[in-house]
């Protein structure tokens, strides 16, 4: 019978024992800093309950993208020590179908994660990572900038030698004729492309030496700021994250998503009921209110006498009626053992409006449900 992991499986003891390695005896050393693993098992579980509350459908407007159901789902969680930074993290695998056979739909998974993780941030008071990487990035356009200064000549052999003694690693990327196309400069584990460094794309492959040029010319300015522009020192270009005022911080993933949900509800349509029903060589298209449906539905009834008709027949009965069907209506009413009597010629929507016009076709449908009755003769003696 499956069953759902009811506890955290450190990474490390999923391996057989091998000679200890320096990542090895990092992640020994850590494991007396690790939280207790009740509190690992309650992250898992408060990250898979937000994930699961998460509701993508003002996003993409697709009704299968509104929930997960991993918590009643088959999972693993893997607490893992990073090699690297040995900071601890966790690991989790579902099985991508529930316990009740429905799949869990994976689209714009990353997303959700975000989205779970920036709520659990914040309602810890924890970091969150977008300020995090913000404030990576920063620092590196500093030394970005400091090593472009310190160079005589622009080589990029001299630019990665200076990131180098800085703490950072560039990593150039070359297409198949060996022609330089792009680098990424790596902070422990958080990278970044040229592209998402600097001001205006201008430490890219195409621009940096320029960028050097303008650096030698005008010292101090503002990387590709116009010419007659007030100067400012690179300390306040480059602020922290968190000195930045409120007013002008970016919104977060979990503030757009509020905001755009938040606004669906104001702007959504009442639900609507939409069928078609068969009718000789064609089909009766049937669009109307959800609720005009649950108003026909409660008010319809089968006559006692009619042991053909079901409580669903009756209220097709009045849907046809109330969206001008005549012909169809009173042809089902005949097939599900009803008198087949079509309403009066004078019978019609006036100036009633929805609610009222469905009554009075629930009640047309209840009378045409009624089967004629049967005449009998006495025979004289």
């Amino acid at each position: 019978m499956p069953c759902r992991a009811t506890s955290i499986i450190p990474a490390d003891s999923i391996a057989p024992a091998t000679i200890p390695t320096e990542a090895t005896m990092r992640t020994v050393r850590n494991r007396a800093t690790l939280a207790p693993m009740a509190d690992w098992q309650q992250l898992v579980d408060e990250f898979i309950n937000e994930f699961d509350s998460l509701d993508m459908t003002p996003y993409h407007g697709r009704p299968k993208d509104a929930h997960t159901n991993l918590a009643h789902s088959q999972y693993v969680a893997s607490l893992h020590v990073d090699s690297e930074s040995g900071i601890p993290h966790l690991h989790i695998v579902v099985n991508r179908v529930d316990m009740d056979g429905h799949v869990n739909n994976d689209h714009k998974i990353r997303e959700r994660g975000w989205m779970a993780a920036d709520i659990i941030n914040q309602r810890r008071r924890w970091k969150l990572p977008k300020d995090i990487r913000d404030r990576h990035r920063h620092q590196i356009n500093d030394a970005c900038k400091a090593a472009l200064r310190e160079l005589d000549k622009f080589t990029w052999e001299g630019y990665c030698d200076k990131m180098k003694s800085k703490g950072y690693s560039v990593m150039l990327r070359h297409d198949k004729q060996g022609k330089l196309v792009g680098y990424t400069v790596w902070m422990g584990n958080s990278h970044f492309k040229a592209s998402e460094l600097g001001v205006a794309r201008n430490l890219t492959v195409t621009k940096i030496e320029h960028t050097w040029q303008k650096l030698h010319q005008h010292d101090g300015q503002r990387i590709g700021a116009p010419s007659g522009t007030g100067l400012k020192p690179d300390s306040q270009l480059s602020r922290p994250v968190s000195a930045t005022p409120d007013a002008t911080k970016p919104k977060s993933v979990v503030e757009r998503y509020m905001e755009r949900k938040a606004e669906q509800q104001r702007t959504a349509e009442p639900p609507r009921y939409i069928k078609d029903i068969p009718y000789k060589d064609e089909n009766c298209h049937i669009d109307i209110p959800q609720a005009i449906h649950d108003l026909i539905d409660r008010e319809v009834s089968v006559h006692p006498d009619n042991e053909t008709a079901t409580h669903e027949d009756v209220v097709k009965v009045a849907m046809l009626l109330f969206a001008g069907y005549i012909d169809a209506a009173t042809s089902m009413s005949e097939s599900s053992g009803g008198g087949g009597s079509a309403p009066d010629s004078g019978w019609g929507r006036d100036k009633d409006d929805d609610e009222e016009w469905a009554r009075r076709c629930a009640q047309m449908a209840t009378r045409m449900s009624t089967p004629k009755p049967k005449y009998g003769y006495k025979r004289g003696r």
